[in-house]
């Protein structure tokens, strides 16, 4: 990413568009190419903007602090990196009150012109050694969601579209899931490759947060199964409260007794269930239809 280029990052909900601004803004400052990351959410927008400040004030908020701005001749307060995050928040949602508030929007994306104009400008400009990295982030597509007049050469110019991990990625994730995350007796490195390849290959349009949801029940299904199982070996922390003595009672102590729990431990039923259970995130952008998709396992 070249500065003065802005970047727009696109995606569906939860496949890691944050995450990925972050790593490359923690990569920029590690690098030393940025000093500091200027943060503003589309909410925080929405807030300002509904608050009637004027066009002005609007923009300063979205410009970093003026000692990190660069400066004509190179001597500024090092590169900055400016996020806009959640711009989706600035979209309109088709409720009841979307006539009213479209001056709102209409002043939130002139700010955002104005501020990414200047930003552009100040990074382009002759001398400077301390360039401005500019990322936008919209959970959607943004031809429409976003105004034309941004998503242009000179603006949000550079675009990259982050999609669903593919089933690889996924058999990465779920490798990682079942011998670092999970409880599993057991549990062999050959037999938790063959179950991440089962996973990865029945979850598909599953991200991140789907997978923790997966392992999540999988968790709860072995323990109510352990529960049900060896009742009386569970018990509540009431049990362990040892009773009151009186003073005057030259009796032995009564010493609680730890309970006996059962280990607990995963299984691949609790797992394919638990995976059964789970609609994606990304429902929409699913390559195959899921009716129950863990039966051939």
């Amino acid at each position: 990413l070249a500065a003065p280029s802005a970047l727009l990052v696109t995606g569906g909900v939860g496949v890691g568009k944050t995450r990925l601004v972050n790593c490359l803004a923690q990569r920029l400052m590690k690098e030393g190419v940025v000093q500091q990351v200027h943060r503003v959410s589309g909410n925080d927008i929405a807030l300002a903007a509904s608050a009637s400040i004027d066009h002005n004030q609007l923009v300063q908020m979205l410009m970093p602090p003026s000692t990190t701005l660069p400066s004509q001749d190179g001597h500024g307060g090092g590169g900055t990196m400016v996020i806009l995050d959640q711009l989706e928040d600035l979209c309109d949602d088709g409720d009841d009150q979307g006539k009213q508030n479209d001056s709102e929007r209409v002043a939130a994306w002139n700010a955002i012109a104005t501020a990414l104009d200047q930003l552009v400008f100040s990074s382009s400009s002759s001398n400077n050694n301390n360039p401005v990295v500019i990322v936008g982030i919209v959970s959607g597509d943004p031809s429409t969601l976003l105004p034309a007049e941004l998503v242009r050469v000179g603006r949000l110019e550079v675009c990259r579209n982050m999609t669903p991990p593919t089933e690889w990625q996924r058999r990465v994730m779920w490798n990682h899931l079942l011998s670092q995350q999970l409880p599993i007796a057991n549990g062999n490195k050959i037999l938790l490759e063959r179950w991440a390849a089962a996973l990865a290959s029945r979850t598909s349009g599953c991200v991140a947060a789907d997978l923790r949801r997966i392992c999540a029940d999988a968790i709860t299904r072995a323990s109510a199964r352990v529960t049900s199982i060896f009742p009386n070996q569970i018990r509540d922390d009431s049990d362990s409260i040892p009773p009151l003595k009186d003073e005057h009672d030259n009796s032995a102590l009564s010493i609680p007794v730890e309970p006996l729990n059962p280990p607990l431990s995963v299984t691949w039923d609790d797992l394919r269930e638990a995976a059964r259970n789970c609609v994606p995130t990304q429902l929409s952008q699913m390559d195959v239809t899921l009716s129950h998709p863990m039966d051939a396992e």
